[in-house]
Parts: structure tokens; sequence; C-alpha cells
């Protein structure tokens, strides 16, 4: 399902604590929508969550700001194609 005026985060570190400390965090800080978290392989976990643009940003400020040690990094993606949507439903669960 394409979200238009949407946009994607993803997450990611290599434990999965603080991925869920983040994943706290961000919820309790914005109006976003929590995916999944993954193993991605070679070590490192992913999560995705999705909402309007600035919750996603106000989010990953909010998450970034407990990792004090670097241990989580973050990429936001405002308004992906429809064929990026539909790989995250295929392989991350977006929009289950």
């Amino acid at each position: 399902m394409t979200e238009q005026g949407k946009a994607i985060g993803i997450i990611e570190s290599r434990e999965l604590l603080p991925l869920i400390e983040a994943g706290n965090a961000m919820k309790k800080a914005a109006d976003i929508s929590l995916h999944v978290v993954r193993p991605l392989g070679g070590g490192i976990l992913v999560g995705v969550i999705s909402g309007e643009l600035g919750a996603v940003r106000v989010a990953f400020e909010t998450a970034g700001g407990g990792d004090p040690h670097g241990e989580i990094r973050t990429g936001v993606y405002s308004n992906p194609s429809p064929e990026v949507w539909a790989l995250l439903e295929q392989t991350a669960g977006l929009g289950q």
C-alpha cells in the first residue's frame, strides 16, 4: 500500500536493546508507526518506522539523543516511490 506524503525511517544497530529503547522513546515523542525489527545479517538489526516527515525526524532526533555511544544509525526517506514501499512491504513487513 503506497502512502503518499509519508516518510519512511530506517534505524539500525548491532544490539537489540538500543533499538527497543529507541522505539519506546520514538513512539512517546512522535506520531509514528513502528513496523518491524529484523536481523539483516552481519550482526546488524534493522527497524522500520513511518509517519509524516516531521514526525519521523523528531522520532530519530529523540532516538539519537539517547544513544551516547553511537550504536544507532538512522535514515529518513521522504515520500518514497511506490516501488520502495512495495519492497519494504515484501521484506520488512511494512503495511502489515
